[in-house]
């Protein structure tokens, strides 16, 4: 038995790329990971855009400068991770900034 061939119209076209589009906007955005050195106290930022579950265009950023000596090894905790998209906004989860407990130098409650 064959079965017949598949007919692309130009309706079905125009709704698969507005069906695609739509996915693509639904699943935009960014993805922002914290960390922390407990053993400095210094902080990074890493951003990540985000579309259809793939990241593009990573940045980092250390947003402390705190002094450390010349032979200081960071010892990084992912303390903190947010997700904003169009759709649904922002969202993001805090645990602890320090692995050992600490509290950062700079921070004022």
């Amino acid at each position: 038995m064959k079965f017949p061939a598949p007919r692309i119209t130009v309706r079905g076209l125009m709704g698969f790329v507005a069906l695609a589009m739509v996915a693509m906007a639904m699943t935009a955005g960014e993805e922002t990971m914290s960390y922390s050195c407990h053993l400095c106290h210094n902080r990074k930022h890493v951003v990540s855009r985000l579309l259809l579950g793939l990241r593009f265009d990573t940045r980092e950023a250390q947003t402390t400068g705190f002094p450390t000596g010349s032979d200081h090894r960071h010892d990084w905790y992912r303390y903190s991770t947010g997700w904003s998209t169009p759709v649904r906004g922002g969202s993001a989860c805090c645990t602890t900034m320090y692995r050992d407990g600490s509290v950062a130098p700079d921070w004022n409650p």
